[in-house]
């Protein structure tokens, strides 16, 4: 190998490799040369980045040109809101009752089961024994290889909500409740609701499924065509003299690269959501199940039935405050000891209060008398002394 050929080829390595790193922060780039049209600027010496340009948008052109529209009507969803059976349970989305998009023929279970379905169900479950249910759900999702993608719980309080009571008026309750979002094995999703409804009370369940068959094949088809064109790139790569055209090429190659990875993280994400059917679930703690069908009652029953609830709710409201006395006794005897204390220093504080002003009212009395006494006795010496000067005046006389 000549020093020339050893040097260019070093620099191809080192600038593909760089690219490589690069395509990973890169911007994507729409435009897209052809196999045919690189390799004819290749061989006749054109220059990648002049004329490049006004090839870029040949091989989007050509694929645009010889795309087959009637490809998206052929695969119009099954169950679209025109079509006869749109908005049936799951059960009823897979096999016999999927139907072409004619609306005319029912499409074979082995085609249906090669359609791109997106399964979700919200299912809402009461039950009376609350950590039993949650653990059997628990066991029952690793059982089937799913897995719970997130989890709210609320183990209860002591603030109490109003909630109705199934037609008997609004009382007070205190429940516990957990939502879940479960991802479950798609084939094994009318196992997990079939158990589930064995398990527990369901209240509510709604389906749904979306069909992304299109939307799947067009991205694999357009990754395909990257692929060929990411090839071809390479191959000519390998082939460019100058730094200007292993410059062109090689940023080409960067987008190209870019716009593969993109699409397959679009498809990795269409597996997991078709390999995993999702699950909202909801669970909730009660005294009393819904039930399961609503029968018509005369006047007479309904009265009995509201009679026996508010006696219930009568006892129940009695059994509460009752339960609550006794535990909240410690602070009521505390109470009381504070309310004690506070009235028994009040009540010495008046006693004193009181013994002071007395004291105070039998010291100001007695000096009154002592006063009076002698007022009294220095009015009665004065008498007696002008009685004497009287009578010596008389006995003068």
């Amino acid at each position: 190998m000549t020093r020339k050929n050893l040097k260019k080829t070093a620099a191809v390595a080192a600038i593909v490799s760089m690219a490589a790193v690069m395509a990973t922060g890169c911007g994507s780039k729409h435009s897209s040369a052809t196999t045919a049209d690189v390799s004819y600027m290749a061989n006749n010496g054109v220059n990648f980045k002049s004329e490049g340009a006004a090839m870029a948008g040949a091989y989007a052109d050509n694929y645009a040109e010889s795309y087959d529209y009637g490809y998206e009507e052929a695969y119009e969803p099954a169950y679209a809101p025109e079509a006869e059976g749109y908005g049936q349970d799951m059960e009823t989305l897979t096999g016999d009752s999927i139907r072409d998009s004619s609306g005319t023929g029912i499409i074979d279970p082995a085609g249906a089961q090669k359609r791109k379905l997106i399964r979700t169900v919200d299912l809402e479950v009461e039950t009376q024994e609350y950590d039993k249910l949650k653990q059997n759900i628990e066991d029952q999702i690793t059982a089937l290889g799913g897995y719970i993608e997130n989890e709210y719980s609320f183990n209860g309080s002591s603030f109490r909500n109003y909630e109705y009571d199934y037609g008997y008026g609004y009382g007070y309750n205190e429940t516990r409740h957990s939502t879940m979002t479960v991802r479950i094995p798609d084939d094994k999703l009318d196992e997990f609701v079939t158990v589930m409804s064995g398990m527990s009370n369901v209240v509510s369940k709604s389906t749904s499924a979306t069909d992304v068959t299109l939307q799947y094949t067009d991205i694999e088809s357009k990754r395909d065509m990257y692929l060929a064109e990411q090839e071809s790139l390479m191959a000519l790569l390998e082939k460019a003299e100058s730094i200007e055209d292993i410059t062109y090429l090689t940023q080409r190659l960067t987008d190209v690269r870019y716009d593969i990875e993109s699409m397959e993280r679009q498809l990795r994400v269409y597996d997991n959501q078709v390999d995993y059917a999702t699950v909202h679930l909801n669970v909730s703690e009660v005294e009393v199940l819904t039930p399961q069908t609503i029968v018509e009652k005369t006047p007479a029953e309904k009265i009995k039935e509201g009679f026996e609830a508010s006696k219930q709710d009568v006892f129940n409201s009695l059994r509460d405050f009752g339960m609550n006395f006794v535990i909240n006794s410690p602070y009521i005897i505390r109470t009381l000891i504070i309310i004690a204390l506070i009235v028994g220093i009040n009540f010495a504080i008046i006693r004193i209060m009181i013994a002071v002003i007395k004291k105070n009212v039998l010291k100001k009395r007695a000096k009154k008398e002592a006063a009076a006494k002698e007022a009294e006795a220095k009015e009665a010496e004065t008498k007696a002394a002008e009685a004497k000067e009287v009578k010596a005046e008389e006995t003068k006389a």
